[in-house]
């Protein structure tokens, strides 16, 4: 293990002084967190708010949350639940346009959850409109990629893209997505469950070597399903991670080790009760916390 803790306990000294206002906003919850060493960054052992590390108090990493936008900014609850649970101060992101005020929006966040939500316009990968593709939103996709830009630039910045957040991710960075998996013949099995999602109801094959297998340490995971586009061509930086039994890609990661992890389904609905929900975004807080 390379982090040494004089600095660990400088960069936490930093980090208190930053998020101090997020304590002003009451968001101070215990966290509950295992010891994992996946790839580059470290969960540290389980340990309550109010608890000192080298004589300080222990800040909450601050989670900046993507929104929906339907001409107001909207955010579902699990998402922020989620994120509280797992140890992290999450904060709602602005849909913005600005490149500096985006940027600084990125600065003031320790990591980045890109959350789920409609349709990424086809434009943005090189394809024209097909039948099945649903609503899209140009303020949200125009916000998104600006976001993906900025974090980009801060390359130490952890990154969680979920659902709609994995293919951000990967089309931000050149690769491409599946329109519809039905209408272009991609998939057999129904990855649109309907309801209930605090339940699996498909397995996905997870890669070793890997991030999330790193994270979770199984080959196999069961989880729950929303979803209609997926990632087709995988961004020449990434890798994929996870596999549905028909092929469709469920997870795909950054090649340099980084906290950079997209998965397709929706772990926060299921974060009350799975485990492995759980594992997932604990890791995500540690990497904020030491990485980010």
């Amino acid at each position: 293990m390379r982090h040494c803790f004089a600095g660990t306990v400088a960069k936490q000294r930093r980090k208190n002084q930053r998020n101090v206002f997020i304590f002003l906003w009451g968001l101070y919850f215990s966290p509950i967190s295992d010891t994992l060493e996946p790839m580059r960054f470290f969960v540290c052992s389980s340990r309550a708010d109010g608890e000192r590390l080298g004589g300080m108090m222990m800040a909450r990493p601050v989670i900046g949350i993507t929104p929906g936008f339907n001409g107001a900014v909207t955010a579902n609850m699990t998402y922020i639940n989620a994120i509280a649970a797992a140890g992290g101060a999450p904060l709602i992101l602005p849909v913005l346009e600005n490149e500096q005020a985006m940027a600084e929006v990125a600065r003031v966040c320790d990591g980045v959850l890109f959350s789920g939500g409609g349709d990424i316009n086809p434009l943005r990968y090189g394809e024209e409109l097909l039948p099945g593709v649903g609503e899209m939103s140009a303020p949200r996709d125009a916000a998104e990629f600006l976001l993906m830009k900025c974090l980009q630039q801060m390359r130490q910045k952890p990154v969680l893209g979920i659902c709609r957040g994995i293919q951000v991710m990967n089309v931000a960075l050149g690769g491409t997505l599946y329109q519809d998996l039905r209408a272009q013949g991609a998939a057999t099995l129904e990855h649109r469950q309907g309801s209930a999602y605090e339940r699996p109801c498909h397995r996905v094959r997870v890669e070793r070597g890997t991030l999330l297998h790193q994270i979770l340490q199984k080959d196999v995971l069961e989880v729950n399903t929303s979803h209609h586009q997926a990632v087709k061509e995988v961004a020449p930086t990434l890798c994929a991670g996870a596999f549905a039994t028909d092929g469709v890609i469920e997870s795909v990661c950054s090649r340099d080790g980084r906290f950079f992890l997209g998965v397709q389904w929706h772990p926060e609905c299921m974060a009350e009760q799975d485990a492995d929900s759980q594992k997932l975004f604990r890791a995500f807080i540690s990497a904020c916390r030491y990485e980010g």
